[in-house]
């Protein structure tokens, strides 16, 4: 598993209720996304449909990005800005975390 998104997932299951919060109560998502964008210099955008996430850069190609329910690895060849990488074309979910109703880790490769 990549290092930066155990990181990622460690702290937001410490320090948040993403994992937790019921989906559509935008104002606390927004707040805890601020969060999560504050303590790994990134940043918090709309995706559309009332969808939000919190975007950090990990390197040239590739960005966490955190949304309410999981904390997911995107990888893209070309590289860019973190939002060219999430939203762009020929971008790739390389692994993801979330929790389960019984609160298990559940780990998936990209694109599943």
């Amino acid at each position: 598993m990549n290092a930066k998104l155990r990181e990622v997932f460690d702290w937001v299951k410490a320090n948040t209720q993403l994992l937790e919060v019921c989906p559509g109560v935008d104002h606390d998502e927004v707040l805890e996304l601020d969060r999560v964008s504050a303590q790994f210099n990134g940043s918090t955008t709309h995706t559309g449909g009332g969808i939000f996430v919190a975007l950090i850069r990990v390197s040239e190609t590739e960005v966490i990005g955190v949304g309410q329910l999981s904390v997911a690895l995107y990888r893209r060849e070309e590289g860019g800005d973190v939002e060219d990488i999430f939203f762009g074309d020929g971008d790739h979910c390389v692994e993801s975390i979330c929790l389960d109703d019984d609160g298990k880790e559940l780990v998936t490769g990209g694109d599943q």
